[in-house]
């Protein structure tokens, strides 16, 4: 991998949804996962730590959810780009979100991912 890859953390409960998101990620060119965590507080801990390019999240986790785990590391980097996988289409998690983060809906099955 290039030294000028994209860096990316992945932050899910599920380490079957990382390990799919890992998959996809390291057979593109210039991207690199170099973190991944399965709650807020650990992705919060991570992010200060491996400053990674990307932040690729949950909403939904136990603990720390994902809302306010993208306020901490919002107000530690205020630069911080988050993009947001949730299997949640109410509209009323992208009001909550803090801006600016992209919202993707993602099935609820990782193995739908694949037709399987």
């Amino acid at each position: 991998m290039s030294p000028s890859a994209r860096t990316i953390m992945l932050v899910d409960d599920h380490a079957v949804v990382r390990e799919r998101y890992r998959s996809v990620l390291q057979k593109q060119p210039g991207l690199r996962v170099i973190a991944e965590a399965s709650d807020g507080a650990e992705a919060y801990r991570l992010f200060k730590e491996v400053r990674p390019d990307l932040v690729i999240m949950d909403l939904t986790m136990p603990g720390i959810g994902g809302i306010e785990t993208i306020r901490r590391i919002r107000q530690w980097d205020r630069g911080a780009r988050i993009l947001v996988f949730t299997m949640h289409q109410n509209a009323g998690f992208r009001r909550f979100a803090p801006e600016p983060a992209a919202t993707l809906p993602r099935p609820a099955h990782p193995k739908r991912w694949y037709g399987r």
